[in-house]
């Protein structure tokens, strides 16, 4: 390189400055990418969830209130309301946790939904049906009796699985935005080290080829 021509010296500069201006570049896109499928990850995986999961714990908490209601006043048109307002709160939960369950889960999240969703059929079929069915045939003592006993405890049954999915989105969304966190201080310190080297690489190559330029000019 030292006995090069200058045209040749150039051509070697504007080559690394490029490479390294490509490389500031990839590294850029890559952080945005990156950014970007975390942001989408978040909102997607634990926030739209979070509000899912919302909505279930509300409905089944309304569910409650709805039955106890229909005890309070079990009159025809009453019962027959209370009834109604559950049967259509067990089909919107319905459909929302398939909503949520199409959702990407983590190991751990899956297992807590398997159990949830366990817990949820168990309580639907051997206390939510049976106490519908009293409540259909104006018996209100079984009614009564099935949501004083084995109704309360599995609604915090069910209420423990909830918030046990809900705390998890928090967790892994903490996560999340730590990892993303700290990828934006390694792209962040590359590029700067990169952007020093190259200007470090130009001012040095810069001061050869000048001090070359002005030998040949002088001879």
């Amino acid at each position: 390189m030292r006995h090069s021509k200058v045209s040749t010296r150039l051509i070697a500069l504007i080559g690394a400055l490029a490479i390294m201006l490509m490389a500031i570049g990839a590294l850029g896109l890559y952080g945005i990418d990156k950014t970007n499928d975390a942001l989408k990850s978040v909102y997607e995986d634990r926030a739209v969830p979070a509000v899912q999961l919302g909505d279930i714990r509300a409905r089944q908490l309304d569910n409650l209130a709805a039955l106890e209601g229909a005890l309070r006043t079990p009159s025809t048109q009453n019962t027959a309301e209370q009834v109604a307002r559950v049967e259509s709160n067990l089909s919107s939960i319905g459909q929302t946790w398939k909503l949520y369950m199409a959702t990407r889960q983590t190991q751990e999240e899956a297992q807590l939904a398997r159990n949830f969703a366990e817990m949820r059929a168990t309580f639907e079929q051997q206390v939510l049906r049976p106490l519908l069915a009293a409540l259909h045939a104006n018996d209100v003592p079984t009614a009564a009796q099935l949501l004083s006993g084995n109704a309360v405890f599995h609604h915090l049954e069910l209420e423990k699985g909830i918030e046990a999915l809900l705390q998890l989105q928090v967790r892994v969304a903490a996560r999340e935005y730590a990892e993303a966190e700290a990828r934006y201080e390694v792209i962040h310190n590359a590029a700067i080290a990169i952007i020093v080297a190259s200007l470090a690489f130009a001012g040095v190559f810069g001061f050869f080829i000048t001090r070359s330029i002005g030998r040949e000019l002088g001879a």
